[in-house]
């Protein structure tokens, strides 16, 4: 298992604006790919700036 912390970053990541730092646009990529993965299995916990937890399915 792998967890993932501070995955909203203040909810900027929801909807990047252009304007936004890199690394807010690289978590939004990230939080894409992981739920795009049929390799992976992830559950998002909306515990104060977000975890994600991640296993192999």
């Amino acid at each position: 298992m792998i967890a993932i912390d501070n995955i909203f970053l203040s909810g900027r990541v929801v909807e990047p604006k252009p304007e936004d730092p890199p690394g807010v646009h690289l978590v939004h990529a990230f939080n894409a790919s992981l739920k795009a993965d049929p390799r992976v299995h992830m559950c998002v916990l909306p515990i104060g700036d977000g975890l994600t937890l991640c296993t192999r399915r």
